[in-house]
C-alpha cells in the first residue's frame, strides 16, 4: 500500500546544522524546499556510507566506541580526535581500537559510529 503525502510528513526539530539548510531553502538561497533539502542530503549521506568501508569491530571495541562517543556533543573535533575520545575512556582494548580508528578518514570514522546504532 502507498503511503499519501499526509502519512509520510513528519515533524523535526530544527537546531545547529539544519537550522543553516533551513535558512538556505527559506532565503531562497536554494532552489529546492526545505524538505526537499533534507531529503537530498539524507539520500547522498545514505550513499556516502554505502560506499565506504570500515572494519569490523569486536562487541568489546563496539562498547568503547559506544562508550567514547555516547551523550556527547558530536562536532568536527569529536570525529577529528575520536582515537583520543577512545584511549579516553580507559576500558581494556581502547588503545588497540584508538590505533585503528586514528588510521581511519573521517568519513569511515562517522561510518564506524553509525555502525553500534546509537
Amino acid at each position: 500500500m502507498t503511503k499519501t503525502t499526509a502519512q509520510r510528513k513528519k515533524s523535526i526539530y530544527i537546531n545547529g546544522a539544519l537550522e543553516k539548510v533551513y535558512d538556505e531553502c527559506s532565503n531562497g538561497m536554494r532552489n529546492r524546499t526545505f524538505s526537499g533539502r533534507v531529503m537530498d542530503i539524507a539520500e547522498r549521506y545514505d550513499v556516502l556510507m554505502g560506499l565506504t568501508e570500515i572494519p569490523e569491530l569486536t562487541p568489546q571495541q563496539q562498547v568503547i566506541l559506544g562508550e567514547a562517543v555516547l551523550g556527547t556533543f558530536m562536532d568536527r573535533n569529536k570525529i577529528r580526535y575520536l582515537h583520543d575520545a577512545i584511549a579516553d575512556t580507559e576500558i581494556d582494548g581502547c588503545l588497540d581500537l584508538a590505533k585503528i580508528v586514528r588510521d581511519l578518514d573521517y568519513t569511515q570514522r562517522l561510518k564506524l559510529i553509525e555502525s553500534i546504532n546509537i
